[in-house]
């Protein structure tokens, strides 16, 4: 496919060269199609975000993306962009067939974990390498994955063979043999979605789901998981109501529950958003003043996936700039080419 050409340097608003680090929006946002537009260019040259989220609308095969993540690039000045991407295998695969090569759902891992652990750690970690390779070559340095959400019987399917299963054992195993096969190919993994989706009865990018389960019982099965796997660098929230934390505010907006999952759980890395375009919790009020309470309520970095232009500059032009802190947090991730793991 034929890339179009994108020079940034003939629009007025080009900053100059190469920003100050700190010089960027606390966000992530995405685009609306397979080329960056001169309008969105504008924008981001005028708020600039630590990064972008890519989805199937923007990503046709290996030479267009790699175009398009170089257009980023240029557009902003700078190279240490964050680009994300949803890459899970099965059903969540933003990079599929026939130009990019398959990978297995969590569940078909998590069924063969059941049979034999081991064997099923080995054949996970070949196939997540393998992915991440593809994600690397691509110019992608970050992948929303895994799941540590477990399955729950009844729940609603937004989650379903996404999640390795309901031993908990399992799970943790299995993402963490994701995360150690992202890192091995400097692609940092985003743990999702804290502190535990897979309760919810309905879809959140729907409907707000509501959890009514004890602490106790939490502690002891959705939140143990998270707890367990802590020292990740970087999660994603859930937008569900735990009523047992919070009865008015879902996790990304919610101070009590992200709180507890900062001290209880004893998760200190980058929390970032889930999409906050999601009907769970884009009625709590705009675009904009959803990012802001998010911030406010102590994640660390706003998602937003749609990639249209009115909804990026509502939350470009929201929220605060990233501080000296949180780049220290971003610099240690495993997309840093100074690594080490």
């Amino acid at each position: 496919m034929r890339i179009k050409s994108f020079d940034s340097k003939n629009l007025d608003v080009l900053s100059g060269g190469h920003m100050s680090i700190t010089n960027a929006k606390r966000a992530i946002v995405s685009v609306s199609g397979t080329n960056l537009t001169k309008d969105e260019c504008i924008l981001f040259q005028k708020y600039p975000p630590l990064g972008f989220i890519l989805f199937k609308r923007n990503i046709v095969d290996l030479e267009q993306v790699q175009g398009l993540i170089k257009q980023l690039k240029e557009c902003i000045g700078r190279d240490n962009l964050l680009f994300l991407v949803d890459q899970e295998g099965g059903r969540v695969a933003r990079l599929s067939p026939p130009n990019f090569s398959a990978t297995s759902s969590a569940g078909f891992f998590g069924t063969k974990a059941r049979e034999d652990l081991e064997s099923a750690k080995k054949l996970a970690y070949e196939e997540y390498y393998s992915m991440a390779l593809q994600l690397k070559a691509c110019g992608f340095n970050i992948d929303c994955f895994p799941l540590g959400d477990l399955l729950f019987e009844g729940a609603s399917n937004v989650i379903g063979d996404r999640s390795f299963g309901s031993d908990i054992k399992i799970v943790e195993s299995l993402c963490r043999v994701a995360d150690s096969a992202l890192k091995a190919a400097k692609i940092q993994s985003v743990l999702k979605h804290i502190p535990g989706h897979g309760r919810a009865i309905v879809d959140s990018h729907f409907k707000l789901p509501i959890v009514d389960a004890d602490l106790e019982t939490l502690e002891s099965s959705d939140f143990k998981v998270f707890s367990d796997l802590r020292d990740f660098k970087v999660a994603m929230t859930a937008h569900i109501i735990f009523k047992a934390l919070d009865d008015k505010f879902p996790t990304t907006i919610s101070r009590n529950t992200i709180d507890y999952i900062r001290e209880k759980i004893g998760f200190h890395g980058i929390l970032l958003t889930d999409c906050i375009s999601m009907k769970a919790i884009s009625e709590f009020g705009t675009i904009g003043e959803v990012a802001n309470m998010s911030l406010e309520a102590g994640c660390d970095i706003v998602l937003y996936c749609p990639g249209d232009m009115s909804g990026n500059e509502a939350v470009l032009e929201s929220v605060s700039y990233a501080c000296d802190s949180l780049w220290s947090k971003i610099e240690s991730l495993a997309w840093n080419e100074n690594y080490t793991g």
